[in-house]
């Protein structure tokens, strides 16, 4: 257990040591200034906080030091052995590089700064749901709704490198509908609308089925949206940032408040909520302290029957 709690606390104590260092490069820009360095510089971006390669390292690292201790007697028995490599901490998983809360909070504003266009929609979309960036872009008029209860409708990906849709199959977890919040259904609205004005004014007649993010009747490509994205987060001062870690962000800032782990899966199309959680164990946070006490105050706090 002690092993595995310090395997879960790498996220965290590597989120602390980021922010320092921001802290620590944020005094030294200060001192160079008032030491009469003017020049200026590129807003700081954001740090990488440590995931599943850097928790793989530290579990082998430990299991050497044990190994040690074994072989000079100085313990029983090697608590880190193999049982612990297990799916939640495994190797060769995918990036997991998420915005900090602040961080996140800082993005979003710079986003809706920008002028309304197929980038905007795309980043909104991103944020907002946690789809892929080969789903946004392949998102279609006719499958977003911006009246009522907010949604967006995943049914295909942009093949990488073309602008051509393929479709998902029915049968596939990757079929589904994202909630989207209410300013991005705003502002899916308000392009819905200029696009279709902008195709008729051309005498293409706009249709459930015509590509939401792309100026005319064609998607925007991954490679274009990925200049723009360049362009867009040096300006910002996040750069280095992925279009995807928008994705993980919303997985882990959602799952470190509390929402149901089931539901994220199925928002983010994952083939199981077992996936889930061996992709951002490190982000979820442990609610064992006091639990047998909440548990017991709640049932005490219960009227009693007569």
């Amino acid at each position: 257990m002690d092993v595995e709690r310090c395997l879960l606390q790498v996220p965290e104590i590597s989120r602390r040591w980021a922010n320092e260092r921001v802290e620590e490069w944020k005094r030294k820009r200060e001192q160079a200034v008032r030491e009469g360095n003017r020049r200026k510089k590129k807003p700081l971006g954001s740090p990488r906080v440590a995931g599943p390669d850097m928790q793989h390292k530290i579990l082998k690292f430990c299991r050497e030091i044990l190994n040690d201790a074994l072989d000079r007697e100085l313990v029983q028995k090697n608590v880190a052995k193999a049982r612990f490599l297990s799916k939640n901490f495994k190797k060769s998983r995918p990036l997991i590089d998420p915005l900090m809360e602040e961080d996140a909070a800082r993005f979003l504003h710079e986003v809706k700064a920008l002028p309304l266009s197929p980038f905007k929609v795309a980043c909104l979309a991103l944020f907002s749901s946690g789809m892929r960036p080969e789903e946004a872009l392949a998102l279609k008029m006719g499958g977003v709704n911006v009246g009522g209860v907010p949604s967006a409708r995943i049914t295909g990906s942009l093949e990488h490198g073309t602008a051509e849709i393929v479709e998902y199959t029915k049968s596939d977890s990757s079929y589904r509908t994202v909630p989207i919040d209410d300013y991005t259904s705003r502002e899916i609205g308000r392009w819905i609308e200029e696009k279709s004005r902008r195709l008729r004014a051309m005498g293409i007649r706009p249709g459930p089925s015509t590509p939401l993010v792309g100026e005319l009747d064609k998607p925007l490509t991954y490679n274009v949206l990925k200049k723009q994205w360049q362009r867009f987060v040096e300006k910002v001062g996040f750069e280095g940032v992925r279009p995807y870690a928008l994705r993980h962000t919303f997985a882990t800032i959602n799952l470190a408040r509390g929402e149901n782990i089931k539901t994220i899966s199925v928002i983010l199309g994952h083939a199981s909520p077992s996936y889930t959680l061996d992709l951002y164990v490190g982000y979820i946070p442990s609610t064992s302290r006091e639990l047998s006490n909440r548990y017991v105050s709640r049932l005490e706090s219960l009227p009693q029957a007569a």
